[in-house]
């Protein structure tokens, strides 16, 4: 397997993904700075995104990836915590509530697509500066 190569997740989809030993990574053709990544092991019981750079026009194709991950690749999302890590890293609690608000709308929006929505959505403080959003998928 070559770590490396992007390969589309359908024949008609400008998403494209690739896979390492840590995790499962998109991306989209002719939205450079689209990325989503799925952490391993995906069949835990919280599923990690450590990075979600998802444009508000992009959540279409965000919605393509995660519809793939659950129906091409059987990652569970109905009844699932699924946490975005590092959403923001900043000492300010006006730009981190700013990050919390953008991220849960896109994470929202995507959900919306897929016929499920968020039950519980919630900033969590990692060690020092990091913030996480967490949700739980309805």
């Amino acid at each position: 397997m070559d770590d490396f190569k992007w390969q589309p997740i359908g024949s008609d989809s400008e998403v494209l993904s690739r896979e390492d030993e840590f995790s499962i990574q998109f991306t989209a053709k002719g939205h450079p700075k689209m990325f989503i990544r799925l952490e391993k092991p995906t069949g835990a019981i919280e599923l990690k995104v450590s990075d979600f750079l998802v444009a508000e026009d992009e959540t279409a194709l965000a919605a393509q990836v995660f519809r793939y991950a659950s129906e091409g690749m059987g990652i569970r999302l109905s009844g699932r915590r699924i946490r975005a890590t590092h959403i923001s890293t900043s000492d300010s609690n006006l730009e981190v509530c700013k990050a919390f608000d953008m991220a849960k709308a896109r994470f929202n929006a995507v959900l919306e697509r897929l016929n499920l929505s968020a039950d519980d959505c919630k900033l969590d403080r990692k060690a020092g500066r990091n913030f996480d959003l967490v949700l739980q998928v309805a």
